[in-house]
């Protein structure tokens, strides 16, 4: 523990100092000392050592905030919080904390993809094991390159309505469609049709054409129909007995 005693040291000594310039250094040195401490501490400890890298990284400058979001990306267990406030910070910082952080749950995603704008949805696409409430906002509200980070993000779970908006985007986009067909829960099946086949404004535009057919139908044959009436009425004429 003699390294760990020695951050503390620092991390005393750069407090006392009380520059404004060296709230980066101190949140580096918080960093080193929660992870050489992180397997003797409580979970209240490690909410503890959240809440002061929260603090310290307000302060800290942009590089000191992407080295500790690139230390925490794939670190577990770890406060929530820190992740939660670097994934909404500039999205250089924000990419690995979004993309693999396992600190960041289902109803986090939920929250941030609803609020971030498009760099921020597409460095989310990339994160493997993503779910269906998650994916749906990232299709409802990306773009072109988010659309195309979940059609090649193999483990992200879509949902039948994401599938359609996705091949909707894909009729304009040929790099898109060409990535859902290659996807196994995406590529065109019999299922799929049939349940493209049962849309009510398929079931629409069949009966308007079968009316027009019938429609077409009946202006052929009105002329034939004319003539067998003229010629029954002729036969019929004919057919009467002669007046004195």
């Amino acid at each position: 523990m003699r390294c760990a005693r020695e951050c503390l040291d620092e991390i005393v000594s750069i407090y006392q100092d009380g520059s404004q310039e060296n709230a980066s250094a101190l949140l580096q040195r918080v960093a080193d000392l929660y992870f050489l401490t992180l397997e003797q501490q409580s979970s209240a400890e490690r909410d503890s050592f959240g809440d002061v890298m929260i603090r310290m990284s307000q302060s800290a400058d942009v590089v000191a905030r992407a080295h500790l979001a690139e230390r925490i990306a794939r670190a577990s267990p770890m406060p929530v919080e820190p992740a939660r406030q670097l994934a909404q910070d500039e999205i250089f910082i924000a990419r690995p904390i979004l993309q693999y952080s396992p600190c960041l749950r289902e109803g986090d995603l939920v929250a941030l993809t609803t609020e971030v704008g498009q760099a921020h949805l597409s460095a989310t696409a990339h994160r493997s094991g993503l779910t269906i409430p998650v994916t749906d906002i990232l299709v409802a509200r990306g773009g072109t390159d988010v659309h195309m980070a979940l059609a090649h993000n193999v483990g992200a779970d879509l949902s039948e309505e994401s599938v359609s908006q996705l091949f909707r985007a894909a009729e304009t986009h040929v790099a898109l469609l060409e990535a859902l067909n290659a996807r196994r829960d995406t590529a065109p099946n019999p299922m799929r049709k049939l349940r493209r086949l049962a849309d009510a404004e398929f079931w629409h535009s069949v009966a308007e054409t079968l009316l027009m057919s019938e429609e077409v139908a009946d202006e052929k044959m009105a002329p034939q129909q004319k003539q067998e009436e003229t010629a029954d009425a002729a036969d019929e004429a004919t057919s009467e007995p002669g007046t004195p």
